[in-house]
């Protein structure tokens, strides 16, 4: 197929500072720009404009300013403003100033994640749209004003124990809801009638619902369609027998109305006689259909995996695929020694046959897989880029069955050309590897050989193996542990080799391989820091062990000799007024700092300054998620790399110039505030214990907070002063000062 001119938004980044990379082919929504020119489209990387005349994509990210890149559902409205569902944040809009707007729980949506958006054919207040609202938590119906979204006149959250994935309305005026309890509806007097098996609704989890060409109600689930008469639901044959229903659309083409139905890798057509029509295959499943693309009789066509499908002028098909990661829940993300960026994914929640290696020059992105390579297995646990630049791949859990896993070792020839790769693959039973599963951490000593640690998996065994890549041989240490579920491993400027136990605390090789020294368990380890578990081990420049355990960062300074106990000393690290620290990784930027990724953003500390910390998250950088798994350090382009639950991030490592460090910005909501509308002003972003003061655009104190009035990263606010009285309307200044002594500014629009 032919593909389309492409243009990023602001460019060729590159290796940008704030730049956001994601998978954006997992299409979700589409609908048409009022000018009849541009698809737009949601996907869980973001927002993409495809001008249909210039062929050219637009691509809005979190390096752009959405709140969220994870959307759900999209509305464009007709003054070409965008409404946009979210999976974490409710519902956002971008107002006709090009700025973006949150709606969330204190918003009145019912629940932050989003699985439906639609406009209301029948507004209760005509000169603004209404928007019908399905989340994990219900439905309600929200009014579009010019700047914020707010809950419609006198509506109300229905079925709010109930997942909501699809509304429809008939031409009645009643509402239709497609719930994980069958089909509900609600008439214009606000009775509620539930549809379930005696209703003949087969399945309790309906996905689709939508109105007919002649206004009857139709619904999908799984393989079947099923048309409301008299009451009963009842199925509809059609050409689509046996295939997955993903999509029910109803659509105008020429002078007739539609449904249009996504089954398997085509779209169905029913015109208003009864007879189905089948569109053309894409040769991929269809996972929802876009409006009937101008200038043709055709819809566009959005895939879960291969991106949008849209018609040209001559009826042909046309297919746009953005470059990015394989998949957005990136668990792990390593830089080799030519810069070149790799990710993968691996967890109990992701499907594997969406994920892999992903690799990332700077101009492209290549991939590797199962079905494309000789990968082992397309999740990837440990990614690791050895010193001699080649990439050393384990295996989450293995094909099948026990001792079938291992590990891959790549040379990609330093390009993205395959031709020119050279694989190494060692699975256990097959060669010296003992281990089926590779689930942990890798350490590269100065010999070049690497130490492979590796949890215990169901009845997969774990353990400890050092290997030498120029003989290929393999000497386990597994039998010499006093646990064999090893979390990680780190080797350090001193050629010790540090082991973090999944169970049991820290154990060392004192000078690695070549000191030819037992492993030793580290007992002053479980007696002073009181826990046993370690997820993650850095070594920093002046030979000292960061620890990461499952609640706190421990410093242990050994002195340059890992063989006397009498000399460790422990500390724990963590930023001010806060408990704990809970780490998944740690990265050190040479003699500057120590990065931390957490489930809440990144915190940075400095080495030369432990009392300075700066933590970055959605409120207050560019981070695609606040759910940081992985950290690279990149300092010859000063960014480091983050994977994500929602991408890859670049952040700045130094204060010059970057989102992140020098763009310290709170979220406010609502913004316009209207107290009598929203009781509570809600601001986000800030660290936990920061000191707040609310201030008059002329710099005039209104109130402060300290600091253990606010002990979490949301502070509300009632509009009232020192001295409890109401504050009149009015732009005010909020700035919140952190425990690390930065600062944080937002501003609001009050109005009463």
């Amino acid at each position: 197929m032919v593909l389309a001119i492409f243009l990023l938004a602001g460019g060729v980044r590159g290796f940008a500072q704030g730049a956001h990379y994601a998978d954006r082919n997992e299409v979700r929504a589409i609908q048409l720009d009022p000018s009849q020119a541009a698809l737009w489209y949601a996907t869980g990387g973001g927002l993409v404009r495809l001008d249909l005349v210039r062929e050219i994509y637009q691509v809005l990210s979190r390096a752009e300013g959405i709140p969220s890149a994870d959307l759900t559902d999209l509305a464009v409205l007709d003054d070409a403003r965008l409404v946009a569902g979210t999976s974490d944040l409710g519902v956002i809009l971008r107002t006709s100033g090009g700025k973006w707007v949150l709606a969330g729980l204190f918003d009145g949506v019912p629940h932050e994640r989003v699985f439906h958006l639609s406009i209301s054919d029948f507004s209760e207040n005509s000169r603004e749209p209404s928007l019908w609202v399905g989340t994990l938590r219900g439905a309600r119906k929200l009014a579009v004003r010019p700047g914020f979204i707010e809950p419609e006149h006198e509506s109300r959250i229905i079925l709010a124990d109930y997942l909501v994935y699809d509304i429809a309305e008939d031409t009645s005026g009643a509402v239709f809801f497609a719930t994980n309890s069958g089909v509900w509806c609600m008439d214009e007097l606000r009775n509620f009638t539930r549809y379930g098996s005696s209703e003949g609704v087969g399945s309790l989890e309906v996905t689709e619902i939508e109105r007919g060409p002649e206004g009857e109600i139709y619904i999908a689930y799984e393989k079947v369609i099923a048309r409301l008469s008299g009451g009963i639901f009842t199925p509809v044959d059609g050409p689509f027998r046996g295939s997955m229903i993903t999509d029910l659309r109803l659509l105008r083409i020429g002078d007739e109305q539609v449904l249009a139905a996504g089954a398997g890798e085509r779209i169905y057509y029913l015109d208003s006689m009864g007879s189905w029509t089948p569109g053309e295959s894409f040769g991929l499943a269809v996972n929802t259909i876009g409006p009937v693309v101008p200038g043709t009789q055709m819809a566009a066509a959005g895939t879960a995996t291969a991106g949008l499908f849209w018609p040209d002028a001559n009826g042909e098909y046309r297919n746009l695929r953005l470059p990015g990661p394989l998949y957005n829940v990136l668990t792990r993300v390593a830089l080799d020694s030519r810069g070149t960026v790799w990710t993968s994914s691996a967890s109990d929640n992701i499907p594997a046959g969406r994920v892999g290696v992903s690799r990332y020059d700077g101009v492209t992105w290549a991939y590797f897989t199962q079905a494309g390579s000789p990968l082992i297995y397309n999740m990837i646990s440990s990614l690791n880029a050895a010193p001699d630049g080649r990439l050393y791949l384990g295996t989450w859990f293995g094909p099948a069955g026990v001792g079938t896993g291992g590990f891959n070792i790549l040379n990609d020839g330093g390009t993205a050309d395959p031709g020119d790769d050279r694989w190494e693959t060692y699975v256990a039973n097959n060669s010296g590897l003992s281990m089926g599963v590779i689930r942990g951490d890798m350490a590269f000593d100065s010999e070049g050989a690497v130490w492979i640690g590796s949890q215990v998996n169901q009845d997969q065994p774990g353990g400890l193996e050092y290997f030498e890549s120029q003989t290929s041989a393999f000497i386990s240490y597994s039998g010499t542990l006093s646990e064999r579920s090893v979390h990680t491993v780190e080797a350090d400027g001193l050629g010790n080799v540090w082991i973090g136990y999944a169970n049991r605390g820290l154990a060392v090789i004192p000078g690695g391989f070549a000191g030819g020294a037992g492993v030793r368990d580290v007992e002053t380890f479980r007696t002073e820091v009181g826990e046993t578990g370690i997820v993650d081990l850095a070594a920093d420049g002046v030979n000292r062990l960061w620890i990461a355990t499952a609640t706190k960062v421990i410093l242990l300074n050994f002195q340059e000799d890992a063989t006397d106990e009498r000399k460790f000393a422990y500390r724990e690290i963590k930023p001010p007024s806060f408990a704990g620290l809970a780490v998944s990784d740690i990265e050190i930027e040479g003699f500057k700092a120590a990065w931390f990724a957490t489930a809440s953003g990144i915190y940075r500390l400095e080495l030369t300054d432990q009392d300075n910390w700066t933590v970055f998250n959605r409120g207050n950088s560019t981070l695609a998620s606040d759910q940081v798994y992985d950290l690279a350090i990149d300092e010859p382009r000063s960014v480091v790399w983050a994977a994500t639950a929602g991408g890859l991030s670049t952040l700045a490592l130094s204060a010059e110039g970057g989102p992140g460090l020098g763009g310290l910005k709170l979220v406010v909501r609502p913004n316009p505030w209207y107290p009598e509308r929203q009781s509570m002003l809600v601001v986000s972003g800030m660290p936990r214990y920061s000191r707040i003061s609310i201030l008059t655009v002329s710099g005039e104190q209104v109130c402060t907070f300290a600091p253990q009035e606010n002990s979490s990263e949301h502070f509300f606010w009632d509009g009232s002063n020192s001295h409890g009285r109401t504050c009149a309307s009015g732009v005010y200044l909020i700035q919140a000062k952190a425990p690390g002594g930065r600062t944080f500014i937002g501003k609001v629009a009050l109005v009463r």
